[in-house]
């Protein structure tokens, strides 16, 4: 995800200004029933102009244009089944309120618009009209909104908020995926004037099943949905009945739709005589939820049943590649890389969690704890995002909070939506995301109602926020020391490191000597050994040297810098004979892990290479695993520095234009 704070930059400071006092205003006409409202048709004109005027907007400069978006205030979703709310018309509807215990019932009056939510007019049986927006819809290439809101479609809104317009109109915010419910055509709730003069419920499920086949074919997916459900309901035979799941099924699975894929074709089991159809895509369902286990059963069962399915001897490979990396953590990090850099990105891997547990850590949340004893660089977790965004692939948007001064810039709003509109085609994976730190909001504890999945938009938006931080305060070692150095330390300390800025950047070239000698009085500012307490205003410093003295063939003062690196960051390092350049080593205790430590660890390597040779292959050994903890695996160590080492060792090519492509290399 591409996001960047905007925050404190002017323009957007003023924006969020601007639109806290819009909200003030708003907020003060709360429980009004305004008495200037506009006729449905002077509503419906005015949204076709300006409708008009930002599409051609957006086509001339949809690559160039910031998509502005504001948070709502959060609220709840309606938990309530639709049986207990009470009917309300448009006139009825007070502003700024969250109309609990009532619903609207709605038709589309206008083709809709997408910016940040899909908008149109919506009318109801009064004859009266009102600007609906619907927010969290899917990317225009995955479902155009002319699908998601389709003109003279009928819709419930459950519990409707009804609010003051950024224009000054009024208009219906709908957040929450599940407070609104699209009826079909032939619906009994519709009401008869608004009634299709063919409905599907006078069509034999042969024809809608047909219809369902078309649409199919044409690429109308939601619609073939439809059709297929409504042959359903028309299907009184076993047969017909099974035909039209299997085809539901096949639509579910191109829209991403799982669990619904799933439950169409039924979980399939080593005895079950199922179709060779309703076994394969039961197995994809299952692959795409993340179930490899259960999809590798399933395949298994597939092939014994109906050994000449080619596809599922080729799928069931891939299930085993993903049941390796969830297993044992056996990943091709090569062609992971490769994945990343298509547009979309689209990486097809299992997570791995090795000796690992979540639990309660006192006065902290839950964290992150190893079961047992663990080696550096041994794998613990690679987890596979539950949802990502590209900024080549998304568009650009102003994401402002004005209950949190926040304006972020980048793909955080797409980010949200995708992670919504994941929960709400899959409702068993949500306590995968639910489970997450929110802070102190409070999400609703339903989970359906009505046969409808509830989806609370804000849980998902107070996570991203909540997780921006830790929400408590640490007492590590490092943060504890700090508050126990005393006044006098801390101010020579930072003198000192003043001195060193000169002594290092002085325009006729940096006093070596003199750094070195302010280096160790810093030293002395610190009371606990680096062992327990790592000094961090050191390893920078140390690390400069190091390279210099790496650019100047150095190599007795690459290695005493080096190690001083190490040991700053709370190394323990036991050498056979400290005052020799040439001792063997070893790590007895590896400390605060930083990037620059894989730098500092093949300047020592390229050192060792003309003072100590013997010792490369260990130095070598304690970069890669350096690499690996800090940057996930090794594979790409050798093409990112290993060539580039060996060529100054054994090539011949300059030891101190090589050091110097080394610092110059980003971890």
């Amino acid at each position: 995800m591409d996001v960047d704070d905007v925050s404190h930059v002017g323009q957007w400071v003023q924006l969020l200004e601007k639109q806290k006092v819009a909200l003030q205003a708003a907020s003060k006409r709360k429980g009004e029933r305004p008495k200037d409202r506009r006729s449905r048709g002077q509503i419906i004109h005015e949204f076709m102009l300006q409708s008009a005027s930002t599409t051609m907007m957006y086509r001339k400069n949809d690559h160039h244009m910031i998509h502005q978006s504001w948070v709502a205030t959060p609220y709840p979703p309606s938990v309530a089944p639709l049986r207990s709310l009470k009917k309300l018309y448009l006139k009825d509807l007070y502003l700024e309120t969250h109309h609990r215990g009532f619903y609207v019932l709605l038709r589309v009056a206008t083709p809709p618009v997408t910016m940040t939510a899909v908008m149109a007019v919506m009318e109801d049986e009064k004859d009266d009209g009102v600007v609906f927006q619907l927010f969290q819809q899917e990317d225009e290439d995955h479902r155009p909104g002319e699908e998601v809101v389709q003109i003279q479609r009928v819709c419930i809104v459950k519990e409707p908020y009804f609010k003051v317009m950024n224009d000054g109109g009024y208009g219906l915010r709908v957040d929450h995926l599940s407070d609104i419910i699209w009826l079909s055509p032939d619906d009994e709730r519709i009401p008869l004037g608004w009634r299709a003069q063919i409905s599907k419920f006078e069509k034999t499920a042969e024809t809608l099943k047909e219809e369902g086949n078309l649409a199919v074919k044409a690429g109308e997916l939601n619609v073939a949905i439809e059709s297929y459900t409504s042959a359903l309901h028309r299907s009184t035979t076993f047969e017909m009945s099974q035909i039209l799941k299997l085809n539901r099924s096949l639509v579910n699975l191109k829209l991403r739709h799982y669990d619904e894929a799933l439950e169409d074709v039924g979980k399939p089991t080593a005895d079950a005589q199922q179709s060779e159809k309703g076994f394969y895509r039961a197995a994809l369902s299952l692959y795409e939820l993340g179930r490899f286990q259960q999809s590798h059963q399933a395949l298994a069962s597939l092939i014994s049943h109906y050994p000449h399915c080619h596809a599922a001897k080729k799928e069931i490979i891939r299930t085993k590649q993903r049941l390796r990396e969830q297993e044992l953590g056996d990943y091709d990090f090569e062609a992971m890389y490769g994945a990343a850099k298509d547009t979309p990105p689209c990486l097809d891997n299992a997570t791995f969690a090795g000796n690992v547990e979540v639990k309660v850590s006192n006065g902290r949340g839950r964290g992150l704890f190893t079961t047992k004893d663990v080696i550096a660089g041994e794998l613990l977790l690679c987890e596979k995002a539950f949802s990502y965004c590209s900024s080549k692939h998304s568009k650009t948007s102003l994401l402002m909070n004005t209950h949190t001064n926040r304006a972020t810039l980048g793909t955080q709003a797409d980010l949200i939506t995708a992670t919504v509109q994941k929960m709400f085609r899959n409702p068993s994976l949500r306590p995968v995301f639910t489970s997450l730190h929110h802070g102190d909001y409070k999400p609703v504890d339903e989970a359906e109602v009505d046969g409808m999945p509830i989806i609370d938009t804000h849980t998902y938006e107070k996570t991203q926020e909540k997780l921006q931080d830790w929400g408590f305060q640490c007492t590590c070692a490092i943060c504890q020391q700090s508050k126990k150095t005393k006044k006098n330390a801390s101010s020579k300390r930072l003198a000192l490191l003043k001195d060193l800025e000169a002594a290092l950047g002085s325009q006729k070239g940096a006093d070596l000597p003199r750094a070195e000698r302010i280096l160790d009085a810093i030293e002395k500012t610190y009371s606990e050994p680096a062992s327990r307490v790592p000094r961090l205003a050191l390893w920078d410093p140390y690390l400069l040297l190091t390279r210099i003295y790496s650019s100047k063939n150095q190599q007795d003062k690459v290695i005493e810098t080096a190690w001083k690196v190490l040991i700053s960051l709370g190394f323990t390092i036991e050498r056979q004979n400290p005052l020799s350049l040439e001792s063997p080593f070893e790590v007895e205790q590896w400390g605060l892990m930083e990037d620059c430590l894989i730098r500092t660890w093949v300047h020592l390597w390229m050192a060792y290479a003309q003072v100590a040779p013997d010792l490369c292959k260990k130095a070598e050994e304690c970069a890669k695993i350096t690499y690996k903890i800090c940057i996930g695996e090794d594979d790409t160590f050798d093409e990112k520095y290993g060539k580039l080492a060996h060529q100054a060792m054994f090539e011949g090519i300059d030891l101190g234009k090589a050091s110097r492509s080394v610092a110059l290399r980003g971890d």
